[in-house]
């Protein structure tokens, strides 16, 4: 018999054991991904969210901020709009949302899932919370706890997410201030406008 057999029936988990060994570096590379993940599909997303909602929202911003005789409704502005400022005039303001959005989405996803794995591993891992977040399972057996205390509570989600909007609440107060100013420029020509652009805007504002 050889002595690999040797070792497999004196030792049948071995195997297993090393594997556990190898995998020990696992955690924190998966932790790691999707972490990286959660901010490349945030500028997916933003990309997403700009091409289709922005004219919906250069609308929505123009019927917000004139008289009520300017525009008789929704369709009316639109019309307007691009009747006088081609369908460009929809895109006014764009540029900010659409460098803003892609990192705003991209820290929000990224710092949500960050903050998600913190308060899982630092917060609700601890015994005690896990004794009190759980009680509820006291009569379900160890098999029903330990699964659910592997998995992050309902009030770790709203935690986690009112940290992210906190967090992204830094980039998108002023992303969103410039491209309110840029959308309601009507002028078609850029030489009658206030602002040339998000930079002149920002410039005039900080002054």
């Amino acid at each position: 018999m050889s002595a690999a057999a040797e070792t497999a029936i004196v030792n049948p988990d071995g195997r297993h054991a090393s594997n556990e060994a190898l995998g020990q570096g696992q955690p924190a590379r998966s932790a790691s991904q999707k972490d990286y993940k959660g901010f490349v599909a945030g500028v997916g997303s933003g990309i997403a969210k700009l091409s289709v909602g922005h004219p919906f929202d250069t609308i929505k911003v123009r019927l917000q901020t004139t008289q009520k005789t300017q525009f008789k409704g929704p369709l009316d502005c639109l019309f307007q709009t691009i009747r006088n400022e081609g369908v460009g005039g929809l895109y006014k303001g764009a540029t900010p949302p659409l460098l803003g959005w892609m990192l705003m989405d991209s820290v929000m996803l990224g710092s949500l899932t960050f903050y998600r794995r913190i308060l899982h591993e630092n917060v609700f891992s601890n015994p005690a919370m896990l004794a009190l977040s759980h009680s509820r399972l006291s009569f379900g057996g160890v098999g029903s706890q330990r699964q659910e205390s592997s998995k992050l509570p309902t009030i770790g989600h709203a935690i986690a997410g009112v940290m992210a909007g906190a967090t992204v609440s830094f980039i998108a107060a002023p992303v969103e201030h410039i491209k309110a100013r840029l959308q309601i420029q009507y002028a078609a020509e850029k030489s009658k406008r206030l602002y040339r652009g998000p930079i002149d805007c920002v410039r005039k504002i900080v002054s």
